[in-house]
Order: structure tokens, then C-alpha cells, then sequence
């Protein structure tokens, strides 16, 4: 009996983690493009919006109102919003083909 609820909690385990993997997926909103991936990776790994300018060859005005239209798309305010919501997801654009 102990035995049967050892498997039964392990695999219930194993299929809760598998199932909460955390995914943003661009493409399902409207005006987002793939290089808007990796502008919200960047948001994710703490750089600010002055070093993302300067490594994506950018103005730093330019990189804050992309990511600004960003934020609205997805529906947060602004870049805690978007942290506090979106941290530990994997960003990601993959279109979604629609049914023939």
C-alpha cells in the first residue's frame, strides 16, 4: 500500500512540473515581431534599457518605446510589471497555424 502512494505521488509530481512550463509566446499577439524576443530577454536578465540600446545598436529612446508597445501587447504596465508577471518564463515567437 505505502508503495502504491510513493509511485502515485511521484508521478503525479513528474506530470505537474512537466505540465507548468512557463511560455510566452509572441506571436499570439497582434503586432509583435520575432526580434521583440530577444528585447524582452535582455528585460528578463536585469540589463538596462541603456545597455540594450548599445548592444543592439539602438537609441535608448527607441528600445523604450518598442518595449513600451511591447508591454501593452502583453497587457502589463511597464518593466516590473512585466518582471513580475513573466519572470522564469521562456520567451518565445512560434506562429500558431490555423486550421484549414
Amino acid at each position: 500500500m505505502v508503495k502504491y502512494y510513493a509511485v502515485f505521488f511521484i508521478v503525479g509530481f513528474e506530470s505537474r512540473n512537466r505540465s507548468t512550463e512557463k511560455i510566452l509566446n509572441l506571436a499570439l499577439y497582434d503586432g509583435l515581431k520575432e526580434s521583440d524576443v530577444d528585447l524582452l530577454n535582455c528585460v528578463l536578465n536585469n540589463q538596462q534599457y541603456k545597455v540594450i540600446a548599445i548592444n543592439m545598436n539602438k537609441s535608448e529612446g527607441a528600445v523604450r518605446n518598442r518595449l513600451n508597445k511591447i508591454y501593452d501587447a502583453i497587457g502589463v504596465l511597464d518593466r516590473i510589471g512585466f518582471l513580475t508577471t513573466f519572470t522564469g518564463f521562456d520567451v518565445i515567437f512560434k506562429p500558431v497555424e490555423q486550421p484549414a
